[in-house]
């Protein structure tokens, strides 16, 4: 565990909102977004993974409050957003540390043969405003999901550094370097 002990901070975040189906309830999940990075028999090869890898696919669920303090917590919520960023690509080239990280949440297959396919759903718990963009559009982007319409989110260092780290674990069993861009996210 010590090899991804950097990447606390984000799993702290993302431990704060993730939550089991039973924890939702009808009446006060209203808005949903799925968020999915990488389709279903999706070509992994690209990466260098073997033809062999296993692909498990497993649903996170995110319930965050929509009142207003919560949703203009700006640190903790671009702490989340960064997190399902960095746990996407973790899930990818290290399923180990990314099942050991979330152990409560996720309990699939993992090992130096696996990649894990995520498919993110975030509810935002409670009542927004009629005129909130996350109420009117049918898109929105990550500021106006989480309350901050006029504002784009910067990405930040620690995020950058905790990225490369991510993919630096990147070595499949083949011992080759899976063909991660660097362009990804940082």
């Amino acid at each position: 565990m010590a090899s991804w002990q950097f990447l606390q901070p984000w799993a702290l975040a993302l431990n704060r909102v993730l939550v089991h189906l039973e924890q939702l309830s009808d009446e006060s999940a209203k808005t949903l977004v799925e968020i999915e990075c990488f389709p279903e028999n999706f070509d992994y090869t690209a990466f260098g993974f073997p033809k062999t890898v296993i692909q498990e696919s497993y649903v996170l669920l995110l319930a965050i409050p929509a009142d207003a303090a919560t949703r203009g917590d700006r640190q903790h919520l671009q702490r989340v957003r960064e997190a399902i960023d960095l746990f996407q690509v973790l899930a990818l080239v290290n399923s180990a540390a990314f099942a050991d990280l979330i152990f409560d949440f996720y309990d699939g297959v993992s090992g130096p043969n696996c990649v894990i396919r995520l498919e993110w759903r975030l509810f935002l718990i409670g009542s927004i405003a009629p005129d909130d963009p996350a109420a009117t559009k049918p898109t929105v982007t990550w500021g106006e999901l989480l309350g901050f319409p006029g504002n784009p989110w910067d990405i930040s260092s620690d995020f950058c550094d905790a990225m490369r780290r991510v993919k630096d674990m990147a070595r499949p069993t083949s011992g080759e370097e899976v063909g991660l861009s660097n362009n990804i996210f940082c």
